[in-house]
């Protein structure tokens, strides 16, 4: 006990150092050692140095006192960082609670981490039909790619060709491995005089007839 309060003395000295990987505690038993990174790491949070109070709390793994730390980040809407830390932690609770926020503001890159990490197809699946009404399609096309939801990429390269944003439709229709809507896409491209990118999709469809037939009739494109 008597140790333990003279390194308590040590732990401004330790925390002025520098980082919790700049000290060097390999001389001490495991206990110790926890003793002191738990007092580091309150240290730094009482700071608001919360990427050493993390590292810290890892070091022993206090999965208690991470999720603190990730309230901390979420508190002052640092997502990614308590999103780091939530997963660290091993805290899909906060981790779900923390995802539908990013939904609710279209935090969209770090929602889908969230509900990736958690293995959510169905939570995934919302995220993209809600891309799909605020034309994020890219995030969309990540999304339902990622869950193989085929029928909803075909939904949304059909949403896109309407537009028309023919480059977001073909990569659904490709997604999805529906050919017969890349050849469709493509003709329409075509009577649109849109020539280079109809010869685009019908390569994506290995149509190589309708290539040829565009390359001997519009030369080079």
């Amino acid at each position: 006990m008597e140790l333990m309060q003279d390194f308590s003395k040590l732990i401004p000295f330790f925390v002025e150092k520098g980082g919790v990987e700049k000290i060097d505690l390999s001389m001490f038993d495991t206990q110790t050692q926890r003793t002191i990174y738990d007092a580091l790491g309150e240290e730094y949070l009482r700071r608001g140095r919360l990427r050493d109070a993390a590292t810290a709390f890892v070091h022993v793994q206090n999965m208690e006192r991470l999720r603190d730390v990730g309230a901390e980040y979420e508190r002052v809407l640092l997502f990614e960082n308590a999103i780091d830390v939530y997963i660290k932690a091993g805290a899909k609770d906060c981790l779900r609670a923390i995802g539908r926020i990013c939904i609710s503001e279209l935090k969209i890159n770090e929602a889908i981490r969230v509900f990736t990490f958690l293995g959510d197809m169905d939570a995934l699946d919302n995220l993209g039909r809600v891309c799909m009404e605020r034309e994020k399609w890219d995030a969309a096309l990540e999304i339902f790619a990622s869950i193989g939801n085929k029928a909803k990429l075909i939904e949304l390269g059909k949403t896109c060709s309407r537009y028309p944003y023919y480059d977001y439709a073909a990569r659904a229709f490709e997604l999805a491995g529906d050919v017969a809507a890349l050849n469709s896409l493509a003709g329409e491209c075509l009577k649109q005089g849109l020539v280079q990118r109809a010869k685009n999709i019908y390569q994506t469809a290995d149509n190589q007839m309708m290539v040829s037939f565009i390359q001997s009739n519009f030369g080079k494109v």
